[in-house]
């Protein structure tokens, strides 16, 4: 129980990626990959593909002969479409490092953190793809408000050996990344099978847990780099960048179908919640040794599941912490996803490891309230019976699509447990300003089952700016307005009536009203630029005494924060778990926010 879960390799990373018979393809896209391999594999791979024996429909027919259970596939198409896209992919890394991973590792690297930039010239992902093996498939029903919608996940090992060049200046020494291995697993959803022409709702992808990351660096300082707390810093910040876009609960992915519920696609909410304790650990390695020689540590926790990530206070000097340590995760796949959990040993410049452990969380949901179960610690190796052991119990609480009626009257729910998700898709009437403006939301919630338990207090968007654009597009209005508004008083001054200004104008009475009205402030001026967030809160709570605060906040260039507008949302108000619903709130006079809202109960088993 205490050993960890190996990586899975890949027997031929430093190979081309072979074609192989995965559909027929036009030769015109064929041609450049087959000159870059060998003639005769070339040849053998071209012929393979537009001759193969493979039945176009091979794979409906397998997937039919057996929905429920797992295929085996090959996984040669999604390497040669990551071959074919790299270059995109490359061009996009590149502006997410400066724009997102940069402020990320400054904030990591605190009183250095100024002295930390990306070099834009050489900062690229090289001519080495991705890699995808270990290919599966199944059909799986996802719950809905009116019944189920039919999906087709895939499942794939993913391996990146990079060539990649990542240069940074640090201080005054310039530092690059010479090697990147990425080793993971990846779900790729195919949301809602339908009988149109986009066949699917949308798709979604992301890895069930965080991957491993390994980085070697070179330029000035490079055996510094690679021996310190700097490495660790950086890598850090690298994993938290990607686990907040790729990692479950979090995801990528598009809808394909307009009329398809964004949040139904891209934030289907968990299959239910995992509740651990983590009640104390006992025979840890001593880390810090005093005059006399006696060995000691201060140990904390770190727990990782998906994205999310909670660390518990140290313990000080002691090999045998009592932590009674609390955490909820979010648990999107019960058959993939694991828990990780990290004894640290607390230092001023860092932290020395002390042991490990993976458990699936599968055989964690199977615990139930049976009581403590003891796990022992591995080394980094995975070898296990020297590092101590965590006493610790798990309890699986599943969503359920029920009514408020029928939960009451079966009792499986006697806490009022719910899980809420509030999703904003956009918000309009913003007030215009400079264009490095930021705009952001902030939800908090009363309520929260969480509360004895590791949890963020507050749940932050991202920050966006406004388009340039709009603010361009708003002022040259305004200019045209004032423009209009003396030539209207110009005619005003010469008696003239009011459809014989519009008429000399060419444009409706009515308009000349409105544009007067806005001048003497008794109509307002009306604003329409929007920003677009698609994002999602999500909460924990009791149904019963739960109440959402959601807050718009605004930014200038000099660090001045505005609140633009607040709302509540009592939960109890949002009706059955499964419904949902979609509805515009204002925040004040003018600004109008678009949102999705969702509440489930959390089974008690």
């Amino acid at each position: 129980m205490g050993q960890t879960i190996p990586c899975c390799k890949s027997d031929s990373q430093e190979t081309d990626i072979e074609l192989v018979q995965a559909t027929r393809l036009d030769s015109r896209i064929l041609e450049p990959l087959i000159e870059r391999l060998s003639s005769a594999k070339g040849a053998d791979a071209y012929r393979r593909m537009n001759h193969s024996s493979l039945e176009e429909d091979d794979f409906v027919k397998r997937m039919s002969s057996s929905p429920s259970r797992e295929v085996q596939l090959e996984a040669d198409l999604f390497n040669m479409m990551a071959l074919w896209l790299w270059p995109t992919v490359s061009n996009y890394v590149a502006e997410q490092l400066s724009v997102t991973v940069e402020p990320a590792i400054q904030r990591s690297l605190g009183s250095l953190r100024k002295s930390f930039s990306f070099d834009e010239n050489r900062c690229h992902l090289g001519s080495k793809p991705v890699t995808f093996f270990g290919l599966t498939a199944w059909e799986s029903a996802q719950p809905i408000m009116d019944g189920d919608l039919r999906n087709v996940t895939f499942r794939m090992d993913v391996i990146w050996e990079a060539d990649l060049e990542v240069f940074f200046n640090l201080s005054m020494a310039k530092l690059g990344v010479k090697r990147v291995r990425l080793n993971g697993v990846v779900l790729v959803d195919f949301v809602g099978v339908q009988p149109k022409a986009c066949m699917f709702q949308g798709v979604r992808s992301y890895f069930v847990n965080p991957p491993s990351l390994v980085t070697e660096f070179e330029g000035d300082l490079t055996s510094v780099l690679n021996l310190t707390w700097i490495k660790q810093r950086i890598q850090e910040g690298c994993l938290e960048q990607l686990s907040k876009m790729l990692v479950a609960p979090n995801r990528v992915g598009k809808v394909l179908d307009e009329q398809a519920e964004h949040f139904t696609v891209m934030r289907p909410g968990p299959k239910g919640i995992l509740e651990v304790v983590v009640w104390k650990a006992e025979g840890l390695l001593a880390k810090d040794f005093n005059f006399f020689g006696k060995g000691t540590s201060d140990p904390y926790l770190v727990l990782r599941c998906g994205a999310v990530c909670f660390k518990s206070r140290p313990a000080k000097k002691t090999l045998n912490p009592n932590f009674e340590f609390r955490a909820m995760f979010q648990i999107v796949s019960l058959n993939h996803q694991q828990l990780n959990i990290q004894l640290l040993d607390e230092d001023q410049l860092g932290s020395e490891f002390l042991g490990m452990v993976d458990l699936p969380i599968q055989r964690m949901a199977q615990w139930g309230d049976g009581g403590k179960v003891s796990c022992d610690l591995s080394d980094k190796d995975g070898n296990a019976g020297e590092n101590g052991h965590v006493l610790l119990s798990a309890r699986f609480r599943p969503l359920i699509w029920k009514s408020k009626a029928e939960v009451e009257e079966m009792g499986i729910c006697p806490d009022r447990a719910g899980f809420v998700i509030l999703g904003i898709y956009s918000a309009s009437n913003l007030p215009l300003g400079a264009s490095s403006t930021q705009f952001w939301f902030e939800a908090t919630s009363t309520g929260l089952l969480s509360e004895n338990c590791a949890a963020p207090v507050m749940q932050v968007s991202p920050k966006l700016q406004q388009d340039r654009r709009a603010g361009e597009a708003h002022a040259e209005r305004m200019a045209q307005e004032r423009l209009l508004l003396r030539k209207i008083e110009a005619m005003r001054r010469h008696h003239m009536s009011l459809n014989d200004i519009a008429d000399v104008l060419e444009i409706e009475p009515a308009h000349i009203l409105i544009l007067e009205g806005r001048a003497a402030g008794t109509f307002p001026t009306l604003v329409q630029h929007t920003i677009k967030w698609n994002c999602a809160f999500e909460f924990v709570v009791n149904t019963a005494e739960a109440i959402i605060t959601l807050q718009l906040k605004s930014q200038t260039e000099d660090a001045k924060t505005t609140v633009l507008g607040t709302h509540t949302v009592p939960v109890c108000d949002l009706g059955d778990p499964g419904d949902s619903c979609v509805q515009t709130i204002c925040l004040d006079d003018k600004i109008r926010v678009k949102v999705f809202l969702q509440v489930r109960f959390l089974a008690h088993i």
